[in-house]
């Protein structure tokens, strides 16, 4: 297991308001980069894999502000108890990137703001998968069973080809839910959580009986949401803990469920400050079972948080 200290970074108003019921921690929180040090503005929609015990890669979007033509795809790596400089991982001329989620497969990285163009194995690079679009996405492609995961896209074969199902709608609603998490239920079922518009103002979840082919309409659960992008992971003990705001962009928490998101339990409050920006989590769970969450701070940094589930 690495070894982790609980850091300074956030101010003595914001440490003493997190709350430690089911959840050990932080047992450690940093900046990737020390404030006004990176090369850009703005930053956002970061995404984390673990590439190894202790190892970690970070990629989000950095420019001068979003969908600004200069915005390119930075990426960092953790190793050693620290982080390394962030780089340019993908840049278009004079057109911005936008969310890039990442996916260690088979020890090749794969990295992509859409699957829209990814029709064949040519279309990977070896290490990094380079695209440019103007579709943004937020969720990573999770590995469920032996498909992977893109908002509705489905691919059998880890990216060979492609299969779109959905939209799924909120019923009377006129707009689709987007930015998925998916996992695996205890009954085999598949299910997603996803964010809606203000009007909902909840976490909305939809559920599949036949491995993603079909769907019926989602629905809102007990959880609130602002329209704000959302993450979380099935942990190796069945537990399902999701990441997200709540009344606003400044209040982002963590809370667990038992049942599978049936219903769920207040954990840890990450951040608590009204005015600010604390969006957009990604989540993952080590090899060592720790839980590291990463996020938008203000969208001038991006924060790495450790948390271990009890």
């Amino acid at each position: 297991m690495c070894r982790y200290t609980k850091g300074t970074t956030s101010s003595p108003e914001s440490l003493h308001k997190k709350r430690h019921l089911p959840i050990k921690g932080p047992l450690k929180e940093e900046f990737t980069f020390p404030a006004g040090s990176a090369p850009f503005n703005s930053c956002h929609a970061s995404t984390i894999v673990e590439v190894s015990k202790c190892h970690f890669l970070v990629a989000y979007y950095g420019g001068t502000s979003e969908g600004a033509p200069d915005v390119k795809i930075w990426l960092q790596k953790y190793r050693g108890g620290r982080w390394y400089t962030p780089i340019v991982m993908d840049e278009e001329p004079n057109v911005p990137m936008w969310n890039p989620p990442l996916l260690l497969r088979n020890r090749h990285l794969l990295c992509g703001s859409s699957v829209e163009s990814w029709n064949s194995w040519g279309a990977w690079a070896e290490v990094v998968m380079r695209i440019s679009t103007t579709l943004a996405v937020k969720s990573p492609y999770y590995v469920l069973t032996s498909f992977v995961y893109g908002m509705e896209q489905v691919t059998p074969d880890s990216g060979r080809t492609w299969k779109k199902y959905g939209p799924i709608y909120v019923k009377s609603q006129v707009l689709s839910v987007i930015q998925p998490v998916p996992y695996l239920t205890a009954k085999g079922n598949l299910r997603l959580l996803m964010r809606y518009f203000n009007n909902i103002s909840r976490v909305c979840m939809a559920e599949s009986f036949d491995g993603g082919q079909g769907w019926g309409y989602a629905i809102p659960t007990e959880l609130p949401n602002p329209n704000s992008g959302i993450d979380g992971v099935k942990l190796r003990d069945g537990r399902l803990l999701l990441a997200y705001n709540t009344i606003s962009r400044g209040v982002l928490k963590v809370s667990l469920s038992k049942d599978d998101g049936d219903s769920w339990q207040d954990s840890l409050t990450l951040e608590e400050t009204q005015g600010m920006e604390f969006s957009y989590p990604a989540v993952i769970q080590a090899s060592d079972g720790l839980v590291h969450i990463t996020y938008t701070y203000n969208r001038t940094q991006i924060k790495h948080v450790v948390v271990q589930p009890n």
